[in-house]
């Protein structure tokens, strides 16, 4: 009897020091959530902190908020008129105080948008062999023959060579021709592309063709500006009938503001 009473003591103690370990919380418990609100490295204060269905605090003068819940997983939210936040989503231990969030501030726009550049990054092109015939600088490349892009009905083709897009990497095709237009007037992009890539001793090619209208007027013209001023719209596509690659197209127009 002694030795059972002596073996279950043992387990417990075990049991304990394993629970410890794993930073084991009983259900229901509540847990603090703390950290900071940012905006250029500066605290934000007045930033409302959410869920999908609740407020739950909002940012002091130190840009910092405070909070507790009981789940095990949350997805926090941040509101402030004239700024962008990414939802944050976070698996709670018992130590949940540094909780960073970042703010990007939204523009209001009065001037012009002039497209500078197009940006090309292909992903999961296949690779099955030495027979990969497209490769630039050792990569694998998806080769592109025409990319034309039209503004506003004014039509341009982007390249005049045939332009080799390596895999996972942004590919610059910068744009010289003058397509500029008012932030308070609303405008489309569409752009179409014949592209190819190689499977062994086979060639496959794919066209594409996309449009968008952008919805930019008057009196709240906003977007997100880039350090260098800029203004970027992106598309994504996959080639879907034979599933070898997929792409994302940007476009980056310069913002001149109105003085």
């Amino acid at each position: 009897m002694k030795k059972l009473q002596m073996l279950f003591v043992f387990l417990i103690f075990t049991c304990s020091l394993i629970l410890s370990a794993c930073d084991f919380l009983p259900v229901g418990t509540p847990l603090k959530v703390s950290g900071y609100v940012y905006y250029n490295s500066s605290p934000l204060a007045d930033v409302a902190i959410k869920t999908s269905t609740q407020k739950l605090c909002e940012t002091n003068s130190e840009g910092f908020f405070t909070f507790e819940t009981n789940k095990s997983k949350i997805t926090i939210y941040a509101e402030k008129t004239g700024y962008l936040f990414q939802p944050k989503s976070i698996t709670l231990t018992s130590n949940n105080n540094n909780v960073i969030i970042t703010a990007q501030a939204i523009e209001n726009l009065n001037g012009v948008l002039s497209l500078s550049q197009i940006n090309i990054t292909p992903s999961s092109i296949v690779s099955v062999s030495d027979n990969f015939q497209y490769v630039k600088d050792g990569q694998n490349c998806l080769k592109i023959k025409n990319f034309y892009v039209e503004v506003n009905n004014k039509k341009i083709n982007c390249i005049e060579d045939d332009f080799y897009a390596i895999k996972n990497k942004t590919n610059i095709i910068n744009f010289n021709d003058d397509i500029s237009i008012e932030t308070n007037t609303p405008f489309s992009i569409k752009f179409s592309l014949d592209a190819y890539f190689t499977s062994y001793h086979n060639e496959y090619y794919f066209e594409e063709e996309k449009i968008t209208v952008l919805d930019i007027t008057q009196p709240q013209t906003t977007a997100i500006l880039t350090e260098n001023n800029q203004i970027e719209y992106s598309f994504w596509g996959v080639n879907a009938s034979n599933n070898k690659f997929s792409y994302n197209v940007t476009f980056v127009f310069d913002y001149y503001p109105n003085v």
